[in-house]
């Protein structure tokens, strides 16, 4: 079993609030990339940021094409994909996107399907969050 990684809450672009973002490496047909995912635990889907994807490798003309995300998001293109992603020093894991066709969001890790291939802890009076792969 492995042992959780517990990382602090921290604050990342223009906003003055401290949330869980969680390092992450995303494995796609162009390379890797070193990311930073917004772990959201009211959120229904995983969001993948247009140009992220681009940059990964993706190809939106032959992206599976989803409905509206809903929300804020809800006249929003989107695609699924499929991304191998590696948090800490645990094996790569496929994690299932809704790829948006903006900008202006950032890598959320919602519960479909980030909070099936790990646990998460929360814990707001210490400003910090725990994370480990999930134990079958």
């Amino acid at each position: 079993m492995s042992q959780p990684v517990v990382l602090p809450y921290t604050i990342r672009g223009a906003s003055a609030f401290i949330r869980p973002w969680l390092p992450i490496r995303l494995l796609g047909p162009s390379g890797s990339i070193d990311e930073f995912g917004l772990i959201d635990s009211g959120g229904d889907i995983s969001v993948l940021p247009f140009a992220l994807g681009h940059r990964l490798g993706l190809k939106w003309s032959s992206a599976v094409p989803l409905p509206s995300v809903g929300g804020a998001l809800h006249s929003t293109l989107a695609r699924r994909a499929f991304v191998d992603a590696v948090v800490g020093q645990w094996a790569p894991v496929t994690l299932a996107f809704s790829w948006l066709q903006r900008d202006d969001i950032p890598l959320i890790l919602g519960q479909l399907n980030f909070f099936r291939e790990f646990d998460v802890c929360f814990f707001g009076s210490k400003a910090e969050f725990q994370v480990q792969p999930r134990i079958p």
